[in-house]
């Protein structure tokens, strides 16, 4: 299985992934692409957010599409490996824009999509609880579009402690037939 966990900043993201794959009885890998895609920007103004607005919609493209190709070819040598995979990103579907293309490499791996979508507000306590800026663009984005995606599934852990966003996300999960990594 792979599952990628995407969202806006401070939906949880990176939290959820990591606690999902603390939770599981079998090996799983967790993979970050947003720290991915930092990497390969080494040495750029903003090591946190490629989408920044200061960086040629160019060069986001040459993030993302190589970012897409790590995580594909990731993905790709664990799970041939029997290992279960979990990505956690930031990526919009509208489709994704033209600078987020290369993680269509990953669609043909069949990843279950669950889009992390709490309230507005408490993203942006969140992001401030953790000493990030506060740019709430991603929140923007149009998740809803999301929806036009077979395999994607919706949460909103808005009010749910760590544990409890587990147990949902595992609930949802389930509900629609995904239960390999249990």
């Amino acid at each position: 299985m792979i599952l990628f966990i995407t969202g806006p900043s401070g939906a949880g993201k990176s939290t959820l992934a990591a606690a999902w794959v603390a939770s599981r009885n079998r090996e799983v890998a967790l993979i970050d692409g947003d720290h991915i895609t930092s990497w390969l920007r080494l040495g750029e103004t903003s090591a946190v957010n490629a989408a920044s607005p200061d960086i040629p919609v160019e060069r986001k493209a040459g993030y993302y599409r190589f970012t897409g190709e790590i995580l594909a070819a990731a993905a790709r040598i664990y799970t041939d490996r029997g290992v279960d995979v979990v990505i956690a990103q930031l990526t919009g579907y509208d489709p994704p824009p033209p600078w987020s293309k290369g993680w269509d490499r990953l669609e043909p791996l069949a990843p279950v999509f669950v889009v992390l979508l709490p309230e507005r507000e408490v993203c942006r306590q969140r992001l401030v609880g953790r000493g990030h800026w506060q740019d709430m663009s991603s929140y923007d984005f149009d998740w809803q579009a999301w929806e036009n995606h077979p395999r994607a599934l919706f949460l909103d852990n808005s009010h749910l402690s760590i544990d409890e966003s587990v147990a949902a996300l595992d609930d949802l999960l389930a509900q629609h037939g995904y239960t390999h990594g249990a």
